[in-house]
């Protein structure tokens, strides 16, 4: 999204910006798609802090939106830590996590020294497949400033291919899955 300097509000993008990317004046934007409302958080959600630095902050002085994916990202080890699993853990017992696709709807832009909330959960557990809800929250105002659904796999490390989700792994994240609705 191209967003005005001055009024940080969505903007159009410059013809000669559209260019340097090769994209045509002339070519249609693709489809937007309404992001999709997540389940109710279940009682076991996880909740992480943490504030905006400096290096993390853009030209326009707010958080980079790239950022907002790596905050859900970062929140990964402690929420896995949380219910028993480690990195470590899981290559020892020969299965990683991969995310195949983040999709995210950006509400409002976080600033330099803001504390901020992440908030994370599961829903759709299926065979080998999962959705990972993230919320960012303000924290001084409670502002809903992204949200995030992450479609992750289980792999088998060694072969590489997609695998069942260990019985005990969805045991021990029980409390942080959303019920089916």
């Amino acid at each position: 999204m191209y967003v005005d300097s001055a009024t940080l509000r969505p903007a159009t993008i410059p013809p000669e910006m559209a260019a340097a990317f090769g994209v045509s004046p002339d070519s249609e934007p693709g489809p937007r798609y309404k992001f999709p409302p997540a389940p109710p958080p279940p009682p076991g959600i996880f909740r992480a802090r943490r504030r905006v630095q400096w290096r993390e902050i853009d030209s326009q002085m707010h958080l980079n939106n790239a950022m907002v994916v790596e905050y859900a990202s970062d929140c990964g080890g402690p929420l896995l830590e949380a219910h028993g699993w480690t990195y470590r853990r899981m290559i020892d017992e020969g299965f990683g996590i991969v995310i195949r696709r983040y999709h995210v709807e950006y509400k409002q832009s976080a600033q330099l020294d803001d504390e901020l909330e992440i908030a994370s959960w599961l829903s759709e557990v299926r065979r080998a497949t999962a959705i990972r809800h993230y919320t960012l929250r303000r924290v001084s105002d409670g502002s809903l400033l992204a949200q995030l659904h992450a479609f992750a796999v289980w792999i088998d490390l060694s072969a590489g291919q997609p695998i069942r989700i260990p019985p005990r792994f969805i045991a021990n994240f029980a409390a942080n899955i959303s019920a089916p609705q």
